[in-house]
């Protein structure tokens, strides 16, 4: 009898410490996934924060952009007819300090058009990311920079406004990675379609960097290009190391639209 109580005993202990146990896993698996729920909500937070930074930039843009040229841009213009007419009635040798007015009010204009244009080109608006592009390889050709460029593709890509806003400020940014801290001399850019896929390829021949300090490291815009390829629902890749210059691949989802049928 002593005997099947000290087994009921063993037994129950045995029930009472498997039970514990089962309740403990419960509670391991419970907290593992509560915190990597809390990750990925936080994440998604600081996600979010960045796409509505990246917007609230880009209508701050377009507001800085449209003062510059309707307002400044207007009124130096304006000064300029007036420098002009000032020195029409000067006599020949008292003209000079007028010609050097008017000059510096030509170099203004300049520099408020070029950045007005960086801050949101009119040509993307009107005329589309190709027309964009070209524009700006023609501006980075006056600076000793050649950006060779394989566009085609783009012609027949489904692009909206919001993606091709994005593609365009991802050329931006990585050009002006190579240019300021690359140092580089020729940028290739290739886009590519498929079937339910764009692709971007970009490579410099710059200095190059190290990888780690590349993506660690600040003021490179890396976390900007990624928020921005995220809201392509896309992905990309981004090389480099000294000496051999930087790479970035870029892809995207397309729909290409359904061809209506024939009546």
């Amino acid at each position: 009898m002593a005997g099947f109580e000290g087994q009921e005993i063993t037994i129950f202990i045995t029930f009472g410490i498997l039970i514990m146990v089962s309740m403990a896993l419960v509670l391991i698996l419970f907290y593992g996934r509560a915190q990597r729920k809390l990750v990925a909500q936080e994440l998604q937070a600081k996600e979010d924060l960045l796409h509505k930074t990246i917007l609230a930039q880009e209508e701050e843009r377009t507001r800085i952009a449209r003062e510059l040229h309707y307002d400044i841009g207007s009124k130096l213009s304006v000064m300029s007819m007036f420098v002009k007419q000032l020195g029409s009635v000067l006599p020949a040798g008292e003209s000079e300090l007028v010609e050097e007015i008017d000059g510096m009010i030509m170099k203004s204009m300049d520099t408020t058009r070029r950045i007005s244009h960086e801050l949101l080109p009119p040509t993307l608006q009107k005329f589309g990311l190709v027309s964009a592009l070209t524009e700006l390889a023609e501006g980075y050709e006056k600076t000793g920079t050649s950006l060779n460029m394989e566009l085609d593709p783009l012609e027949s890509i489904p692009l909206d406004d919001k993606a091709t806003l994005n593609l365009f400020r991802i050329v931006q940014e990585l050009s002006k990675n190579s240019i300021q801290h690359g140092e580089a001399s020729e940028i290739k850019l290739e886009f590519k379609a498929s079937e339910g896929q764009g692709g971007m390829s970009y490579q410099d021949n710059g200095k190059g960097v190290n990888k780690t300090v590349l993506i660690n490291g600040k003021g490179l815009g890396i976390s900007n290009i990624d928020s921005r390829v995220k809201m392509l629902e896309g992905s990309w890749e981004v090389d480099s190391s000294p000496g051999n210059g930087l790479k970035a691949t870029v892809l995207w989802p397309i729909k290409w639209e359904e061809e209506s049928p024939a009546n």
